[in-house]
């Protein structure tokens, strides 16, 4: 079974932490573009990705004002709909 050593050799690149794990079998191979997807492994997988879901600190803030600004949203169309109601009631 390939080692992760042995396919850090191959590749010719540069480790850069996780030494105590170079002589551990690699069992499986998965790709995945999750923030978080450590709930889906069990150990033993090489993961893959590009990265797309790292963020600077500024993007991630802008990523949270666009959500805050769509419920903003959301909420302000309620309270009209609501408001266009009782304004019918109340006639």
């Amino acid at each position: 079974m390939l080692t992760v050593r042995e396919l850090v050799d191959g590749l010719g690149v540069r480790l850069l932490a996780g030494e105590e794990g170079l002589d551990l079998p690699v069992r499986w191979v998965h790709i995945s573009e999750l923030a978080d997807p450590t709930p889906w492994l069990s150990g033993g997988e090489l993961l893959l990705s590009t990265g797309l879901q790292l963020h600077t600190a500024e993007q991630q803030r802008i990523r949270q004002l666009e959500l805050e600004n769509q419920q903003l949203r959301q909420d302000v169309t309620i309270l009209k709909k609501a408001s266009a109601f009782f304004a019918r009631e109340m006639k």
